[in-house]
Order: C-alpha cells, then sequence, then structure tokens
C-alpha cells in the first residue's frame, strides 16, 4: 500500500475474512514487531498467509509467495529518491516475477507504463 494511513482500514478488512494470518509490516510499528514479522515469514509462514506492507515489506524473506496486489501503483510514495533509490512498484513486479507470482497492479489512474503494458 502506498500510504501507513490506509492501513488501519485494510488490516480490519483482511483480518475480518483471514483472521490470526494477517501480519502487518510498516514503519510505524516498533523493531521488535517488525522483527516478529520477519520471524514468522522465516520459521511459521503459516501465522503470516497475508502481509499488508508499504514499500520496504518487499524486502521480507518471502518462501511461498502467491499474490502480490500493489494498491494505488500510480502513487509516487512508492518511489524512493534519496539514499537508496527504487520504485517499489517496479520492485514488486520483479519480485512476482521471480516467484511465479501473479500481481495486480490497482489504480484509477494507472501510470502510463502500466497503461501500455
Amino acid at each position: 500500500m502506498p500510504e501507513i494511513a490506509l492501513t488501519t482500514q485494510l488490516v480490519q478488512r483482511l483480518t475480518a475474512y483471514f483472521g490470526n494470518e494477517v501480519a502487518v509490516f510498516h514503519s510505524k510499528y516498533t523493531n521488535n514487531e517488525r522483527i516478529e514479522v520477519w520471524n514468522q515469514l522465516l520459521n511459521q509462514p503459516e501465522k503470516a498467509k497475508v502481509v499488508i506492507g508499504v514499500r520496504s515489506a518487499l524486502f521480507l524473506p518471502f518462501s511461498n509467495l502467491g499474490l502480490i496486489v500493489v494498491d494505488e501503483e500510480h502513487d509516487t510514495s512508492f518511489k524512493q529518491t534519496d539514499r537508496c533509490p527504487y520504485n517499489g512498484r517496479d520492485m514488486a513486479i520483479k519480485k512476482a516475477h521471480l516467484h511465479n507470482a501473479p500481481i495486480v497492479l490497482g489504480s484509477a489512474t494507472p501510470s502510463l507504463e502500466s497503461y501500455y503494458q
């Protein structure tokens, strides 16, 4: 998801459906909470079948990736320009390709690149 502000609503909806199998990963969580999600994915992936996260969630150690959804793929917050520049949307596409997982790029106003593809 492009913004941490969208987390609460999305977590509520997905938890209502998937229960305790939803993990959340973003910078507003403490280091311990983020490490817990990391460890769940490494050691108990059945406890984190659905991961909701911002751009940095792409770097989690997924072993059985089934689907990636990039909500509001056109949003400029997916692009990091300082320190280590990268585009989260493009990284998600590459990650899906590496894991042979489908990817959904959601947007009411898709980027020109996505519209073309």
